[in-house]
């Protein structure tokens, strides 16, 4: 009986250890994989899509060459998936518009989408400074990326609109418009166009 129990801590203890083991080979996957994300972003500041290598990525990373293609299988695929990490935190705000909308508190939901959306916008510019303006003359997946991007934010910005009481389809495609104008203008001047953008707004009874 002792025997059996003694056999039953150790194989508990092993599994314990054995547990630890993969979580700290997890978190150690993950820092990498963020690194290379961190390193990549950097660059295609700097540098652009074109001109930045993989073996850029890995040596600004610190990490094997090869380590790279764990990740990913591509620099395209890598873009895409960087474009997609922005995108989806763009939506995410979006979604909670929409909550603050439904819920009935409509002037939480359009400072949410309107507002600090357009905000989250400008702070990715350069990154999507490079897609506009680089990446869609380089790969049609970059094309067809940007096209649902721009499919998925006319449809929530309608949405946004009729749940606050605004009905004209129009002026969602007037305020996606020129929201991606803006945003040349920033990349182009760094010329803050916050001022620009909530007048638009208020002109169009938004705010």
């Amino acid at each position: 009986m002792v025997d059996e129990s003694v056999s039953k801590i150790g194989k508990e203890g092993i599994s314990e250890h054995n547990n630890q083991a993969r979580q700290k080979k997890r978190r150690k996957a993950l820092e990498t994989k963020l690194s290379i994300i961190e390193a990549g972003i950097k660059l295609f500041y700097e540098k652009g899509f074109t001109k930045t290598k993989i073996s850029d990525i890995t040596e600004k990373a610190n990490v094997a060459h090869g380590t790279f293609y764990v990740y990913f299988k591509s620099k395209e695929d890598f873009f895409i998936s960087i474009l997609t990490m922005s995108r989806k935190e763009l939506l995410e705000n979006a979604e909670e518009a929409i909550k603050f909308a439904k819920a009935g508190k409509i002037k939480e939901a359009k400072k949410k989408f309107f507002i600090d959306g357009f905000s989250k916008m400008l702070e990715k510019s350069k990154l999507f400074g490079v897609l506009l303006f680089e990446g869609m003359c380089t790969d049609d997946r970059f094309k067809q990326f940007y096209k649902e991007g721009r499919l998925i934010f006319l449809n929530k910005t309608k949405e946004v609109l009729s749940l606050c009481g605004i009905k004209e389809d129009y002026k969602a495609h007037m305020l996606l418009g020129l929201s991606k104008h803006l945003l040349e203008i920033y990349i182009f001047t760094e010329e803050n166009p916050k001022p620009i953008w909530e007048k638009a707004l208020k002109e169009l009874g938004v705010l």
